[in-house]
């Protein structure tokens, strides 16, 4: 069910999941393997993953939604690699946050305008998964004191991983870049979202003592623009929705990542789900994803 699409329609039918949202692995989460090689083989590696991933969602007929993986060290290249795929038929992009760290302008820059407005246009999420970047798979290899086992570096590693979107959702936001397109929508994948609190209270915080001029405040871009998904937060769940809103998290099951929920997502949240209401469920489980991808649930 990791790769083979019968496979994956036959667990998703025994889990009761209609629809579910897959993300890139095989070249990194944002393509960054391909870097490896020269520029005109990893753009075919790009296009050859798309092309596979279009043919994922037809022979799923449409239940399984790939997000497109963009050639983001070439800005050009990455708005008509989203126009191909867009033709497909695929629902949202996958990007890396810090294309700056390779010498092309960082997503705030006038040069990336081209493909904003065409995901504004044409209602494609953007989305910015756990571990995309230089910078972020720096916080898992960084982060643990040389002395642990290889267990204990993975566990940290996991969870600096989840923390590592934080960073990215901050840089979004300080940038100011989403005022000027308010239709962008920005998903944070894998993160889970008890940190989002913290980070629009400290920042909102922080744009006073600092002087950061924001047209709009924070909380309401985030709001307005972006979204989280979680999985393994269970214990501090309720009090996550109440203060950031069923409109902004969408769950997961981090399916087939060693740390997904598995065999059964559910299970591990049934303690949770009575203290939801009807209209709070919907919007978490189903229908935050099914309007933000534009996936037919009636």
């Amino acid at each position: 069910a990791c790769y083979d699409v019968p496979a994956r329609l036959k667990m998703m039918d025994e889990h009761a999941v209609h629809a579910q949202i897959a993300y890139p692995n095989v070249l990194g989460f944002a393509g960054l393997a391909a870097m490896q090689t020269d520029a005109e083989l990893r753009l075919a590696a790009i296009q050859i993953f798309n092309d596979a991933m279009g043919d994922m969602q037809k022979e799923s007929g449409d239940r399984i939604f790939p997000m497109a993986m963009l050639p983001w060290w070439d800005v050009e290249a990455s708005v008509k690699e989203a126009e191909r795929c867009l033709k497909w038929g695929m629902r949202g992009i996958n990007i890396n946050p810090d294309p700056h760290v390779h010498g092309v302008p960082s997503l705030d820059c006038p040069e990336w305008k081209p493909l904003w407005e065409l995901c504004e246009s044409n209602g494609l999420p953007v989305n910015f998964h756990i571990g995309a970047s230089d910078q972020s798979i720096s916080w898992v290899t960084e982060t643990p004191w040389p002395t642990f086992d290889g267990n204990t570096k993975l566990g940290i590693g996991g969870v600096m991983l989840f923390i590592s979107n934080l960073r990215v959702m901050l840089n979004i936001l300080a940038s100011r870049f989403l005022e000027n397109h308010p239709n962008l929508k920005i998903v944070s994948v894998e993160s889970g979202a008890g940190w989002i609190p913290y980070l629009i209270e400290a920042l909102e915080y922080m744009a006073v003592e600092s002087a950061m001029e924001f047209k709009v405040p924070p909380s309401e871009i985030f709001r307005r623009q972006i979204y989280a998904c979680t999985f393994f937060e269970r214990k501090n769940f309720i009090d996550t929705v109440k203060q950031v809103g069923a409109d902004n998290i969408m769950f997961e099951t981090d399916f087939p990542h060693p740390a997904c929920l598995y065999p059964d997502g559910l299970d591990y949240m049934v303690d949770v789900l009575g203290e939801l209401t009807q209209e709070e469920r919907f919007k978490i489980f189903s229908g935050n994803a099914a309007k933000l991808y534009n996936i037919d649930i009636s």
